[in-house]
């Protein structure tokens, strides 16, 4: 708990105030945004099965971690009102830190440069929210492993099927130059 009552000390300070409570709000618009873009200038074939998967398995692990652990969220503790309007439900983990990890990471696989501007965003609303008093630092931490598992394996899915396929399309072309079959 200190943690967070040095971050409601800040709140004099105005201007970090809006900036932390516009991240907090809008980061994960940002981000969406991002992947967008990142999908736009790759156009990369046969990855929405494995991140479609990728993201019912993440959403799984949140509900699940959701029940199994419970922690009130800071501004509840606290007794203070969050600089942007929230629900005093449980905080663990965080949904919103879960999201913007699944994103960035999958934006990583499609497009490096645009990935990492995408966690930057994803790191900026994590610590947005902390700052907000939404969340606790477990709450996201736990939901950027949340997100970036299940995406980090959907990732490495994607990855070794569109290897193969490379691989399948060379050899054949390959054997046909050759005039037969292996």
């Amino acid at each position: 708990m200190t943690v967070e009552r040095y971050l409601h000390g800040l709140w004099s300070v105005v201007w970090l105030d809006r900036v932390a409570a516009a991240t907090a709000e809008y980061g994960l618009y940002v981000c969406v945004l991002v992947l967008l873009a990142a999908w736009l200038r790759r156009r990369p074939s046969g990855i929405l099965l494995p991140f479609a998967i990728g993201a019912v398995g993440a959403i799984a692990l949140d509900v699940i971690a959701g029940v199994v652990y419970h922690d009130q969220r800071p501004f509840v503790t606290l007794g203070v009102a969050p600089l942007i309007p929230h629900g005093s439900d449980n905080g663990f983990p965080s949904d919103h830190s879960a999201a913007v990890a699944f994103i960035a990471v999958a934006a990583l696989f499609i497009d490096a440069p645009l990935g990492i501007l995408a966690s930057i965003v994803a790191i900026s609303l994590g610590i947005a929210r902390l700052f907000c008093l939404l969340h606790s630092p477990i709450d996201v931490f736990a939901g950027w492993l949340v997100g970036a598992i299940p995406a980090l394996g959907a990732g490495l899915v994607w990855t070794q099927v569109r290897r193969r396929s490379n691989y399948s399309s060379t050899a054949r072309e390959y054997w046909r130059s050759r005039g037969g079959r292996p």
